[in-house]
Parts: structure tokens; C-alpha cells; sequence
């Protein structure tokens, strides 16, 4: 990984995509005020390497694409779990 992130544009093979866990981090960063404390640690047993969706696909499947942004889903979540008791009960 070091040899890729000094490499001039040129010369890299691929561009490094953003985890499914950094891109909700940095969704959750932009809804709420104070930031997120994030502790990250080691892989647990039966945990996926890697995986990918490919949403191109789903796109053409579904004759269409996502209407609201990873931060909107974030800051929805946040506002159902405010009115959630009062909806719901406790």
C-alpha cells in the first residue's frame, strides 16, 4: 500500500475505493455536530475481506438509482429514533 500512495497517478493501477464503514463515518460526521469518536479494531473471525456491490447494476435493474445520499439515510435514522417512543411506545 505504501508504493501505491507514492506513486504518481500515472503509474497507480487502481484508484483505493472508501470502505462500506468510512463512507457511513464520514456521513455521520456531516449530520452531527461534534464529530464521531471512532475506534477501530482488529477483523473478528468469519469477517469478509472484501466485497463490492455494483450499483450499475442495480441501476439498470431497478430503471433508476439512489434518490437521498448516505447522510440523508444518517440524519432520517437519527430523526425516526427521536420519534421512535413516541410513535412506537417505549
Amino acid at each position: 500500500m505504501d508504493y501505491i500512495a507514492h506513486c504518481n497517478d500515472d503509474a497507480k493501477p487502481f484508484e483505493w475505493a472508501a470502505t462500506a464503514d468510512e463512507i457511513l463515518v464520514d456521513a455521520f460526521r456531516t449530520v452531527v455536530d461534534g464529530g464521531l469518536r471512532v475506534i477501530e479494531g482488529p477483523r473478528r473471525p468469519g469477517d469478509v475481506v472484501g466485497a463490492y456491490a455494483r450499483s450499475d447494476t442495480a441501476e439498470r435493474l431497478l430503471k433508476g438509482g439512489a434518490e437521498k445520499t448516505v447522510a440523508d439515510a444518517v440524519r432520517d435514522a437519527l430523526a425516526w429514533t427521536a420519534r421512535r417512543p413516541a410513535v412506537l411506545g417505549p
